[in-house]
Order: C-alpha cells, then sequence, then structure tokens
C-alpha cells in the first residue's frame, strides 16, 4: 500500500495533481482485465486542441466526451465555461498564483496557460450532463479500465507523449495552498485496451493513439491519478 500524499503539479499546456487522498495500491499486470481482456470503445470523435486552445487540452479531452454522449458543443464552448485564475507570480518575495482545484490556471486560448485540476472539469461536465460525472481520481487503474470495458471514455491527467515527469514551478495559492507542477502535463481520452496497451485520443497531436499499458499507469500515477468519466446509464 502506498502512503497517501498531498500535492499539486504542472505539466505543458495542462495542470495535474494538486490534490489530497490515501493512495490505493495497484493491481497487478495479470488482474487488469478480469472481465474483458481488451476493449475499444467506437464512435468517439477525434479533436486537435490548437490553434484554437493552445493550452486546453483538459477542455479539449472533455468535449471529445461530451460529444460522444450526444451533446453538441465545440471545445470552445467549454473552455469558455471553465474560471480563468491568476498565473502564479512574484508577490512580496513568494510566488501567489491561482488554485487549479478552483478553475484553469491561465487562460486556455493562449500559450503560456497552465491548466486544470479534475474537480473544475467535473463540474463542467455536469452542466451538460447533470448528475452524471464521475471522479475516479485518486482511485485503482482498474476503475479506469472497468469504465473504459462499460463504454465510458475516460479523461486522464498524464504527461505530453508520456515523457518522464520533472519538477516545474511551484507557488501558494490565495487560500494557503501549495501548488508544484509538474511538466508536461497533458490531458488525454482513453478509449480502449489491451493486455500490453491502452488507446487514447490525444489533443495534442489530434490523432488516436496507442502506448504501453504499463507506462501509461506509471505516468498517471506520477501525475496524481486523476480522471474523470460519466455514470452509466441506468
Amino acid at each position: 500500500m502506498l502512503a497517501g500524499w498531498k500535492a499539486w503539479l504542472r505539466v505543458g499546456g495542462c495542470l495535474v495533481g494538486a490534490l489530497s487522498w490515501p493512495m490505493v495500491e495497484l493491481a497487478s499486470a495479470s488482474s487488469l482485465h478480469q472481465t474483458q481482456a481488451a476493449y475499444e470503445i467506437q464512435g468517439v470523435p477525434t479533436l486537435a486542441q490548437r490553434p484554437e486552445l493552445p493550452t486546453g487540452c483538459e477542455a479539449t479531452a472533455l468535449t471529445m466526451l461530451l460529444q460522444y454522449e450526444g451533446v453538441q458543443v465545440n471545445k470552445t464552448t467549454v473552455a469558455k465555461k471553465l474560471p480563468q485564475l491568476a498565473v502564479p507570480r512574484n508577490l512580496g518575495g513568494r510566488m501567489i498564483g491561482g488554485d487549479p482545484n478552483s478553475g484553469f490556471v491561465g487562460n486556455p486560448f493562449s500559450r503560456d496557460g497552465y491548466g486544470v485540476f479534475h474537480i473544475p472539469i467535473r463540474h463542467v461536465l455536469e452542466e451538460y450532463l447533470p448528475g452524471r460525472g464521475l471522479d475516479l481520481s485518486g482511485g485503482s487503474f482498474d476503475e479506469v479500465l472497468q469504465a473504459l470495458a462499460d463504454d465510458r471514455p475516460v479523461l486522464a491527467w498524464v504527461t505530453i507523449d508520456l515523457a518522464d515527469v520533472r519538477s516545474g514551478s511551484d507557488w501558494r495559492t490565495p487560500s494557503g495552498g501549495h501548488v508544484q507542477w509538474r511538466i508536461p502535463e497533458h490531458c488525454v481520452l482513453l478509449t480502449g485496451y489491451r493486455e500490453r496497451s491502452v488507446t487514447f485520443h490525444d489533443p495534442n497531436s489530434g490523432r488516436v493513439v496507442h502506448y504501453p499499458l504499463e507506462r501509461f499507469r506509471q505516468i498517471w500515477q506520477a501525475m496524481g491519478r486523476q480522471a474523470v468519466t460519466v455514470q452509466p446509464l441506468d
């Protein structure tokens, strides 16, 4: 069992981290797919965040999920739903910036934006699909894979191209919280898995890509185990 933690992270054109929860033990690779050995969700649209949203990977990933669920909305409209908060700056010898658990730090329409965590994303999801938002953050990767097997794409916070996680800047929020920004943070939409690989729709490239499952799980864990999807329909 891994120890609990509280940290906030920054990566690339998105934010990752800043959460507090007990970490749970991950299942072994051999136990991952108890219901199906492989599954791929069909009919998920593919969107690129650029040029409109150079740092808006989270809004773009959420838009793909919403469109898959039948919501007629575009990525810029979704991005505008996110509150925009101050980027970190030096105030009296201390770096002070917005809380990514409350909104988007910076501006997703700008190359200088930071990003947003799972809580505001779930709130926007529920504006379009009331009562359907499901936050899997802090849970096991098995829960993420089970959602995929149930035809529910999952937003997951990782790094661009699953690059090694590196330390970025850190700052305090107006309420006293600590943000430790990890880079190159990114948010993608998971749509499938196989025994040794995962499939996701990548806002950065605008393509459907495949990566080793264990590498994805490792980076997802290092970036805070953030994941958001929808509740299954009754």
